[in-house]
């Protein structure tokens, strides 16, 4: 949406700099660049484009006012503020406290293929919480008491008393072992790793994302303090 946004930005901006100067955009649009020079510390919309503008690097098109092949231009913008927002987004995730799990199953921000796959909007929600760690296992969890929370390594299952983070929760948690021999392929947890927990959670395939997500996350996903004390 920020690409977008940033984009339709400057096609605009074509559109008033190729208006006819008696147009009341083009006028508008003068007066706003003039007052760039005169109040340089207002932010504008005229401003705020220059400021875009330059931190793709093309100063020197907001400096003539247009460049020679515009529709070639459009094209570099396009892909040069996919590649600055990317970058941006990579190195936002890799100082994140908070996205352990994600960073290491989301290398790019393409479209995730479970969002089309998982057509039930309350079992799509459960995965997706899942990967964004927006859930009340203990690794989570623990944070959260006060005034002092948990230390990290003692946020564990009370059930298996390992670490109770996504891979637990997914591939080890004894609590799970008859839905995890129903839904889950066995090469995934007969000899466990993270490295295949992070081909699980990444498939594109339909039956495995749809299993995975409808009949192995939902039910226990929500409950599992109350299947714990059940027992």
């Amino acid at each position: 949406m920020f690409v977008g946004r940033c984009f339709r930005i400057i096609k605009c901006w074509f559109k008033i700099i190729e208006s006819q100067d008696h147009k009341y955009v083009n006028i508008v649009y003068k007066i706003l660049s003039n007052d760039i020079e005169v109040f340089p510390n207002w932010k504008k919309w005229a401003s705020l484009l220059r400021d875009i503008l330059s931190s793709l690097g093309f100063f020197d098109v907001w400096i003539f006012q247009g460049v020679g092949n515009k529709q070639l231009f459009l094209n570099l913008v396009k892909q040069r503020l996919k590649d600055n927002f990317q970058q941006k987004w990579t190195a936002e995730l890799r100082m994140s406290t908070r996205a352990l799990f994600y960073r290491e199953i989301s290398i790019n921000i393409d479209f995730k293929v479970y969002l089309n796959v998982v057509d039930i909007s309350k079992h799509r929600i459960a995965l997706s919480r899942l990967c964004t760690s927006s859930h009340h296992l203990a690794i989570e969890t623990g944070s959260w008491h006060k005034p002092i929370s948990i230390p990290y390594n003692d946020r564990k299952c009370i059930v298996c008393d390992k670490l109770d983070d996504e891979y637990q929760f997914v591939i080890e948690c004894t609590l799970l072992n008859d839905l995890r021999k129903l839904y889950i392929d066995n090469y995934f947890w007969e000899t466990p790793c993270m490295l295949k927990f992070i081909g699980l959670m990444t498939c594109e395939d339909k039956t495995v994302i749809q299993k995975l997500s409808n009949l192995f996350i939902k039910p226990f996903f929500e409950n599992k303090v109350a299947c714990i004390v059940s027992i």
